[in-house]
């Protein structure tokens, strides 16, 4: 029998794959007081999404992540020092609307805050997503791989 030639198959959907088939499916266009809530794993760090209406022209695209806590020393000083270093870059990333919470039992998290067109559709959406996660997302996940 001949060898047949398949086609290359497109990488397994990952969870913002998921997320974007199941809003893109149901919402093709928002409406002016729609909110859209979306929680997922991207590259192992927890999202939560919120897509809310802020004024008759503006949405606001919120993104918050907990990231878990820095490690104490007992547990290895090294180990505790690079994540101290990825927090340091992290925390002097220059964003507007993005924001980074050391609570005092160590528990980091962040914000990104994004305005959106209020006649954005879920194309938009989505796009505008995903370049805030590429801006933030190689921060993230360095610093999210250090806490436990």
């Amino acid at each position: 029998m001949p060898a047949t030639s398949q086609a290359p198959q497109p990488p397994a959907p990952t969870a913002l794959d998921e997320q974007y088939r199941k809003a893109h499916d149901h919402l093709q266009t928002l409406e002016q007081e729609d909110e859209v809530r979306a929680r997922f794993v991207w590259h192992g760090v927890g999202l939560d999404v919120l897509v809310s209406h802020e004024s008759h022209n503006r949405r606001l695209l919120r993104i918050d992540a907990d990231l878990g806590c820095l490690p104490y020393s007992a547990e290895g000083a090294a180990i505790r020092d690079r994540a101290i270093d990825q927090l340091k870059q992290l925390a002097a990333w220059d964003h507007p609307g993005f924001s980074l919470d050391l609570s005092q039992a160590g528990r980091v998290s962040v914000r990104s805050s994004t305005v959106l067109d209020a006649d954005m559709t879920m194309d938009g959406v989505f796009r505008a997503l995903s370049i805030v996660l590429l801006d933030i997302g190689p921060g993230l996940i360095g610093l999210a791989t250090h806490l436990k």
